[in-house]
């Protein structure tokens, strides 16, 4: 087999580059143990003369037709010191670190060949520049360079788009993510769980096996296993100390690191980073696979134990292509792996790749570049009744799935969904993982859907498998050092929020109040939320619980105002957003001026007080505590009946109030009782005109007019600084004054309120 069939071979077996065709975006070069190391060369760099750069560029061109990617970039870097604007060049060299996996310096050629602007470039230069700046998060020149790529520009507009990229992380806090200590510096990806047993495919070092190819480890890509069990997280301190190059490494380590004197600068982290863990001596080789003499990568695996996985065709194509195809196999009681090839693919014209095979073995995803597809690599499902079955003949999936660009790594999870990466749909960059119920999928119909950072993120993400709670797994990522390592993920379900909004006016000029502070109080969790008024008086609360809340409005010049304890009301338990129960009405504490007592209205022909009004006066009694106001208590009647007897009702109407805020330890000198009888009607019910009864209940009222104040507009604030809270905070009880919201729940303590219902009055 030629140099350029093992190669392809190990390019075809990763599939996780995704920004152009796969064919020269996969390979994983083989370095060989002759070829002189980049460090070398760049140490001979100098001005050639003529002949020595026609030489050398002829070197760097054989070594870059024939993969040897490492001995081409140090030709190339040597050429470019004396002709450094080549743009055949500069584009083979960035091709080289672009497949090398040194992004850093793929970016720093490709800015430079591009001095001048995308003209002239590439489909795959578009798509790989891009992709470079989606990984330093800068967008905007990522959108620019996707702008035009055909079947790129839904992504292109979502790069371009703060709030999509902002969706991209709508439940990020609930993501957990951990690097794990089976990772090495080699390529770890593609983990799947199946009966509490992790097994992923790496070309890691077998136990005793010296690296033969320097970085590239072992020849071949292995399927390995791992208990759940025996599976750690890498503590964040060694990730921070290592970064800092302040981790103390083993006593043995002198003689170890002796060993690797290949690693290059970009290796030396993850070296370190991965023989601080012990976990190598609970990983091993799948019984049975120790000696296949081909590559093995993304595992699936059924409840019969029957193993389904990528590899690659036993010869290469006349043009040295080698495809890959896809395998079944289970281990025999002799512990020796049985293995055929699935009838899907064609040496010679396509490959077929990463199965994903449901439970009981009868539904089977595959990805494939076949003939006539959407993009590179699209997603395809076969079916059979029962395991004795053949496969019926593949079909593609729709185009809510299929893309221009490429469709990889697929799962089917227990709860019914398919989990996949694309490079193509909206996303954060590279290869980002989607889902979408598997029904939908067949149906073709419905969108997937992204997952979130950290999930996903602006390198190449993919690989899912989770366990039956559905809620923890593993995917791969080489978000790291540009390596392919594995990760954990647990998934804490966001809590419900629910929006109460509604707006603040002034009650005089019945015109918003902006920049108001409201504080709601939540009885069930403790907390306290804040929200501000803008412009148009508007406010919204995000709680994750709208029962038993009291909700107090402050601003400056402003007597403060509350809506009692269940006065937010849910009509359906699937309402999101929801309407406080009325707006707040502020009154302003001035001389002379009046506001109406809400909710002070009297049954006929009555006087006394009954819960409700009984609620309001509370909330008079706490104002008139706070503020050293006298005010003037006015009572009004409908206009039925003669003046004499109206005069003395409303009389009786100010005087029982008087009296209840007495009660209440008010001075009586600050209180002038005084009846109006019907001499001061709100509407047209005056005598003879006929009126309903909830017309004339409008009239019988009590009102409250500020008649002396003695100190300035600053004493009106609620003993805080209302400017000192900003709009979504989430207090403690404690950052406001004891008692706050007594004069809304007046029967509690803040804190420990008993919840006292609120009945209203009976209207007429």
């Amino acid at each position: 087999m030629t140099n350029r069939s093992l190669n392809l071979i190990y390019y075809l077996t990763h599939f996780i580059m995704k920004i152009t065709t796969l064919f020269r975006l996969l390979i994983v070069i083989v370095l060989l143990s002759g070829s002189p190391g980049i460090t070398g060369l760049r140490a001979q760099m100098k001005v050639l003369p003529l002949k020595e750069q026609s030489k050398i560029l002829k070197k760097a061109d054989v070594a870059y037709q024939d993969l040897k990617y490492p001995e081409a970039i140090g030709y190339y870097e040597n050429y470019l010191q004396s002709v450094p604007n080549d743009p055949a060049v500069l584009s083979k060299l960035a091709d080289c670190y672009w497949h090398k996996r040194a992004y850093n310096d793929a970016f720093r050629i490709y800015k430079r060949l591009f001095r001048k602007g995308n003209m002239g470039a590439t489909k795959e230069e578009h798509l790989r520049v891009s992709g470079l700046y989606a990984r330093i998060h800068d967008y905007n020149n990522a959108s620019q360079w996707l702008n035009g790529v055909e079947g790129f520009q839904s992504k292109a507009i979502a790069y371009n788009d703060l709030l999509t990229l902002k969706a991209m992380r709508k439940d990020s806090a609930n993501w957990h993510l951990e690097l794990l200590d089976i990772n090495t510096i080699y390529q770890e990806f593609s983990p799947f769980i199946a009966d509490n047993i992790m097994y992923f495919s790496s070309n890691r070092l077998s136990p005793g096996q010296a690296a033969t190819t320097g970085t590239t480890g072992n020849k071949y890509d292995r399927l390995w296993q791992v208990p759940l069990s025996q599976i750690h997280a890498i503590p964040r301190s060694t990730i921070e100390a290592i970064t800092k190059r302040e981790y103390p490494m083993k006593s043995d380590s002198s003689q170890y690191l002796a060993n690797v004197d290949w690693y290059n600068e970009k290796n030396n982290f993850m070296d370190k980073l991965f023989f601080a863990t012990d976990s190598g001596n609970v990983i091993t080789l799948v019984k049975g696979m120790e000696d296949i003499r081909y590559n093995v990568g993304a595992v699936s695996v059924d409840k019969n134990n029957h193993f389904y996985f990528s590899a690659n065709y036993p010869n290469s194509d006349r043009r040295g292509i080698n495809r890959l195809r896809l395998m079944e196999g289970f281990i025999t009681p002799h512990g020796t792996m049985k293995t055929k090839t699935l009838p899907f693919g064609d040496p010679r014209l396509f490959t077929v790749m990463h199965p994903a095979i449901n439970k009981d073995g009868t539904f089977l995803v595959i990805s494939s570049d076949k003939p006539g597809n959407k993009g590179c690599y699209d997603l395809y499902y076969t079916q059979r009744k029962d395991m004795k079955q053949p496969w019926d003949t593949l079909t593609s999936f729709g185009k809510n799935i299929n893309t221009a660009g490429n469709e990889v790594f697929p799962t089917i999870t227990s709860d019914g969904f398919l989990y996949f990466s694309s490079d193509a749909l909206p996303g954060l960059g590279g290869l980002d993982i989607y889902r979408i119920s598997l029904q939908d999928a067949i149906a073709g119909k419905g969108e997937p859907q992204h997952l979130s950072y950290p999930v996903n993120s602006p390198s190449d993400d993919f690989g899912w498998t989770q366990d039956e709670t559905t809620i923890n797994g593993y995917f791969t990522s080489d978000r790291l050092n540009n390596n392919n390592n594995i990760y954990s993920f647990s998934y804490k379900e966001p809590t419900k929020m629910l929006s109460i909004d509604n707006k603040v006016m002034n009650r005089e000029t019945m015109q918003p109040i902006d920049g108001a502070t409201l504080f709601l109080y939540n009885k069930k969790d403790g907390k306290i939320y804040i929200a501000k008024t803008d412009k148009e008086g508007k406010y919204r609360f995000e709680v994750p619980d709208a029962k038993d809340v009291i909700v107090k409005a402050v601003g400056k010049g402003f007597a403060s105002f509350c809506l009692p304890v269940n006065a937010v009301n849910i009509s359906q338990v699937s309402d999101t957003v929801i309407k406080a129960s009325n707006s707040f009405s502020m009154e302003k504490l001035k001389i002379n001026y009046a506001w109406k007592l809400d909710v002070m209205y009297y049954d006929f022909n009555k006087s006394d007080l009954n819960a409700a009004t009984r609620f309001v006066l509370d909330s008079l009694s706490h104002i008139l505590k706070k503020y050293p106001i006298s005010v003037e208590i006015s009572s009004h009647t409908d206009s039925r009946g003669t003046v004499e007897y109206n005069d003395r009702l409303s009389q009786r109407r100010s005087q029982a109030v008087v009296s209840y805020l007495v009660g209440q330890g008010i001075d009586s000198t600050r209180l002038i009782a005084k009846g109006y009888g019907k001499s001061k009607l709100l509407n047209r019910c005056v005598d003879g005109v006929p009126c309903t009864d909830q017309e004339h209940q409008v009239n019988r009222r009590t009102e409250v007019k500020v008649i002396d104040y003695n100190v300035d507009q600053k004493s009106a604030l609620d003993d805080i600084d209302p400017d000192k809270f900003k709009s979504g905070d989430v207090v403690n009880k404690k950052a406001l004054p004891l008692g706050f919201f007594n004069e809304c729940d007046p029967s509690s303590s803040q804190g420990s309120e008993s919840d006292k219902q609120v009945v209203p009055a009976k209207k007429e």
